[in-house]
């Protein structure tokens, strides 16, 4: 069955949502700190102080997780400078490959238990919405999360 450009369209936007939700609660629960960034080498050929990149913003690494999980390519959030944030990009981008194939051993390497959970219940949504079936929003773990799932679920 072929999904119309809308649908889809639909379809991608309540995935990103929920995922970006899933970043948010995990943002919350791992401890916050970045990896310092230093750059001491001068620029080729000058012999002028190098100069030390601006930090990034929230914006910069907004992009490259938006970059990484729409190509689902876990190496480009190498590119975040902090630990706690690229960490929660790589396990975004597991989670957004384990709803795509709605394989929930997929969310098995995750060890944070927020985004396993997470992860297993994004599949419940899929499952759901793809079979038009509210009810199935029951089997969630985080039942929080159920009355999204149902909304998402419910025939329009």
């Amino acid at each position: 069955m072929l999904i119309d450009s809308t649908k889809r369209s639909i379809l991608i936007a309540v995935t990103i949502a929920i995922v970006l939700a899933a970043v948010l609660i995990v943002a919350r629960n791992l401890p916050t700190g970045s990896e310092p960034v230093s750059v001491t080498d001068r620029p080729a050929g000058t012999d002028s102080p190098a100069v030390t990149p601006a930090p990034q913003t929230a914006e910069d690494v907004a992009a490259i997780v938006r970059t990484a999980l729409d190509s689902r390519d876990a190496s480009l959030c190498a590119k975040i400078e902090s630990r706690t944030e690229r960490t929660s990009c790589e396990m975004n981008i597991i989670v957004t490959k384990a709803s795509d194939a709605k394989d929930p051993k997929l969310c098995e390497p995750l060890d944070d238990p927020v985004y396993r959970t997470a992860c297993a219940d994004n599949i419940v949504i899929v499952k759901a919405r793809d079979a038009k079936n509210p009810s199935l929003c029951e089997f969630m773990t985080d039942k929080k999360r159920v009355p999204e799932c149902k909304v998402t679920a419910t025939p329009r």
